[in-house]
């Protein structure tokens, strides 16, 4: 039985073998991209990060709290005789959104609302230490409103507020669509 002899590749140069062989470790380090010195790094000790001035609010307790008619048109979230929770109002097709919790001055934040089928986050900014958001009417993120099944809406720092299902923001939502709706 003979047994056949592979030739080696490159012939039988060692040293184009060896820089053959060499090759592959030789592009990996070239791919290892930037040196550690390159790169910028910033540390901070936690012990430096300023502390928040106010405490997350706890959800507020919506028992018996439901959607009311103002005489002005704007519709209030709340128990009856109380402040209101949350207030939807209407005008020029600019619907406006008060979280009626506490903001602090010049505060940002998103305002995350669910139910009826859709997801949305409005821009809510601090107003007279409140939390509002203008959306314009047309907006599909307020069809969040459209539908009368309960919406859970949450900000950062005042909890979720669980909205009780009812047809009235899709009614107000509804007509404040319309074109010349009322300015108020």
């Amino acid at each position: 039985m003979s047994r056949s002899r592979r030739k080696a590749p490159l012939g039988g140069n060692t040293a184009a073998r060896r820089i053959f062989l060499a090759l592959p470790a030789f592009l990996l380090l070239a791919a290892c991209g930037q040196q550690a010195g390159d790169v910028p790094v910033e540390r901070i000790a936690l012990d430096d990060l300023p502390e928040r001035s106010s405490a997350p609010m706890p959800a507020p307790d919506v028992t018996g709290a439901a959607w009311a008619e103002q005489p002005n048109g704007d519709l209030t979230f709340g128990k009856p005789g109380a402040k209101p929770i949350l207030t939807l109002a209407c005008s020029a097709r600019t619907a406006r959104i008060t979280r009626h919790a506490f903001a602090e001055q010049g505060a940002k934040a998103l305002f995350a609302l669910i139910g009826n089928g859709a997801v949305a986050r409005i821009m809510a900014d601090e107003d007279e230490g409140k939390w509002l958001s203008v959306v314009a009417a047309d907006d599909p993120a307020l069809n969040v409103f459209a539908a009368d099944g309960p919406i859970a809406a949450t900000l950062p720092g005042a909890g979720t507020l669980n909205l009780a299902g009812s047809p009235l923001p899709g009614q107000l939502l509804a007509r404040c669509r319309q074109p010349g709706a009322p300015v108020q």
